[in-house]
């Protein structure tokens, strides 16, 4: 896994590679695919559309940092409910 150390080292130097799969690409077949071509390329993190199901797979497939995008800012809240609260976080709530 690229640690937050290495992300920051990478960052810094200049040298930090982020593959974007889409801001409007829902398609999993299709970022699964990025994610796999990212990770085997050496990107130093990802950032794909804000959608839960999406953020799950990607953790799956690989151990890159990820990074959500959305037009909506709405649609941040549960595509990182998971990594902030954990399980049982109410994304609904206000």
């Amino acid at each position: 896994m690229i640690t937050e150390s290495r992300l920051q080292t990478a960052l810094q130097n200049g040298q930090a590679l982020k593959v974007i799969s889409g801001l409007t690409n829902f398609d999993k077949d299709r970022v699964a695919a990025t994610v796999k071509a990212a990770t085997l390329g050496g990107a130093t993190f990802l950032d794909i559309a804000a959608d839960p199901s999406l953020v799950e797979m990607a953790r799956n497939l690989t151990n890159l940092p990820i990074c959500v995008s959305a037009i909506e800012a709405a649609k941040f809240v549960p595509s990182v409910c998971d990594l902030v609260c954990g399980d049982g976080c109410d994304a609904t709530a206000e």
